[in-house]
């Protein structure tokens, strides 16, 4: 399990450093939004895995129980 960790942590390591040397701001942050959002799946499906995150809560959570929008 610490080598996958590993293994994650160099690919967002690796995005971080695209994002420094990315010619746009467009490429900068398409290499920062990327790697965040892979980030954050990891740590939330390791997190249920080890049980520090509860794997259980409201699946949709800005749908209402009457299938509309609560923001809407």
């Amino acid at each position: 399990m610490a080598a996958a960790f590993a293994l994650y942590g160099v690919w967002c390591g690796g995005r971080s450093g695209a994002a420094v040397r990315a010619r746009t701001d467009y490429e900068c942050f398409l290499a920062v939004g990327l790697a965040a959002a892979t980030a954050l799946q990891v740590l939330l499906i390791a997190g249920g895995s080890l049980g520090v995150v509860p794997l259980s809560g409201v699946v949709t959570p800005f749908l209402s129980y009457g299938r509309t929008a609560m923001a809407g």
